[in-house]
């Protein structure tokens, strides 16, 4: 297995991978060494950055042949962009076919983040498996002509997106779907982990804001492009949309190209009681399942705010 390339020079990483670089200062115990992003309007440091960057933590203390099969994380504190983050590595179990790691995210001492990760060892590819996969969506159309995607924006993941679909009206049979890729080429292409990791760090970006845009709350695809200048809930009647719990699940790492399109097919099967609850599948353009992932999330309406100052 192709494991983090030191070896590259540090002028040929895209930002997005310099973001994603840990610096080990214990055993175990790495922290972040670029500055942290803070999307428009948001209340602090991406959450798909914290994602991925427990992701790379965890994978620096795992043997060779071995890969993340999924992540489950609850996001505790909102996170300070001006202060650097560390991630504890509690080595929690090491077999012969699975090994698991549990994950603390601090600043200044206090634990903003935990994530618990499952790693599985290669199996080789004649051994008899039990297999089903989903197909793409016949609508999915044809991934965007690249002249026509901006990239001035470093970090910010690029969308493109296709439709909402409504089946009877009922938003939990909504169906949302869009292009989705990193913002620039991946200097470390060949490097599965790395791969895995921005596919985290993008599996924040179109997450619980499928809710408010399936209950038509936030415009469609309007708020795609405000969400990298401005904040989505700015002219909406969201008043506060925050993540609470994140799982990803690896369902194909080796066929990971987080550079190129990858399509996102999501949908919100729930929401109340100020929660509410997304899903997304992400496909290769040659219609390979990578990953399935979920969050849960605080969903608030602006009548619904206690004022300002209001905290999770």
């Amino acid at each position: 297995m192709t494991r983090h390339k030191d070896s590259i020079a540090m002028s040929q990483l895209s930002p997005l991978e310099e973001m994603l670089k840990l610096a080990e200062t214990e055993p175990d115990v790495f922290t972040t060494t670029a500055d942290h992003w803070r999307p428009p309007g948001g209340r602090g440091i991406y959450g798909g950055s914290i994602v991925a960057q427990s992701l790379v933590a965890a994978q620096k203390t795992v043997r060779d042949g071995f890969l993340c099969h999924s992540m489950h994380c609850q996001f505790l504190i909102v996170g300070n962009e001006a202060i650097p983050a560390t991630f504890a590595v509690q080595r929690t179990r090491d077999g012969g076919s699975f090994v698991t790691r549990t994950v603390q995210g601090t600043q200044e001492g206090k634990c903003i983040f935990t994530s618990t990760l499952s790693f599985m060892r290669a199996i080789p590819s004649e051994k008899q498996r039990v297999q089903h996969v989903p197909t793409l969506p016949s609508s999915r159309g044809s991934p965007p002509d690249e002249s026509i995607i901006s990239t001035a924006t470093a970090v910010a993941p690029q969308l493109f997106p296709i439709s909402i679909e409504k089946s009877n009206g009922q938003p939990e049979n909504a169906k949302l779907q869009t292009w989705i890729r990193a913002p620039r080429e991946i200097a470390q292409g060949g490097d599965v982990e790395v791969q895995q990791a921005i596919l985290a760090y993008l599996s924040d970006w179109v997450s619980i804001s499928i809710t408010p845009y399936v209950l038509g709350l936030f415009d469609f695809p309007g708020g795609f492009s405000k969400g990298v200048e401005t904040s989505s809930l700015e002219g909406s009647s969201v008043g506060m949309l925050s993540s609470l719990g994140h799982t990803i699940y690896f369902h194909a790492p080796a066929r990971i190209r987080a550079d190129e399109w990858i399509l996102l097919v999501g949908h919100s099967p729930w929401s109340g009681d100020e929660r509410c609850l997304a899903s997304a599948r992400m496909f290769a353009k040659d219609g390979t399942l990578l990953a399935t992932y979920v969050q849960e999330g605080v969903i608030r309406l602006n009548g619904e705010l206690d004022g300002p100052a209001v905290k999770l």
